[in-house]
């Protein structure tokens, strides 16, 4: 039951982590050699999950039936899923409380993008 919830939490928490790593490594994405070859296949699995993980919390968590599970805190739900949102408040803001979510996306990539480049 609380497979889901660990491995949300474990992204949303790496998540500046993984931006890091993504972008070293695409300083040294050759397919020359066995090590760069697995260095740069690194690369691509960081940069698929830091690309798919917020694509897949804007569209589990605002689906209406997901939706409508979390307003009604639904204590099965939130502790198979709900690592993610934990501390938003949804009934006072709604669906509009996941700007918080992409902020602090979009400073993790910031952050990542400054000490990289």
């Amino acid at each position: 039951m609380m497979f889901y919830n660990y491995w949300i939490g474990f992204v949303c928490e790496t998540y500046l982590f993984l931006a890091v790593c993504a972008g070293l490594n695409l300083f040294y994405f050759r397919w020359s050699t066995y090590g760069d070859a697995i260095n740069s296949l690194m690369a691509l699995f960081c940069g698929l999950i830091l690309i798919l993980y917020p694509v897949f919390v804007g569209t589990f968590y605002l689906k209406k039936s997901n939706y409508d599970k979390i307003i009604a805190r639904n204590e099965e739900f939130l502790s198979r899923f709900g690592n993610a949102i934990t501390g938003l408040n949804f009934k006072r803001q709604g669906k509009l409380v996941f700007i918080n979510t992409c902020a602090s996306i979009i400073r993790k990539l910031s952050l990542a993008y400054i000490v990289v480049f």
